[in-house]
């Protein structure tokens, strides 16, 4: 018997789901500056901003970017709402 499974790092599954090596750094990244921790608002108003990009990015026919947009506001969600 073959095992053909395939593994991967957690940096490599970072960028296949989400885009980037990890969610920290890109949360850190772009929260820093602007974004009240506390205050859900704030993390409604940036995840209303991905959301509008994902639509055109499907507009434009950049599908692999768009699910990975989702895939960054889905963990936002889980994690920091």
């Amino acid at each position: 018997m073959n095992d053909t499974t395939t593994y991967y790092s957690d940096s490599e599954i970072n960028h296949r789901m989400f885009g980037v090596d990890s969610m920290d750094e890109w949360w850190s990244a772009n929260t820093t500056f602007f974004l009240n921790e506390e205050d859900v608002r704030d993390k409604k108003m940036l995840l209303m901003s991905m959301l509008s990009d994902v639509q055109e990015m499907v507009n434009r026919g950049l599908e692999e970017e768009a699910r990975q947009t989702l895939n960054r506001a889905k963990w936002m969600i889980s994690r920091k709402m």
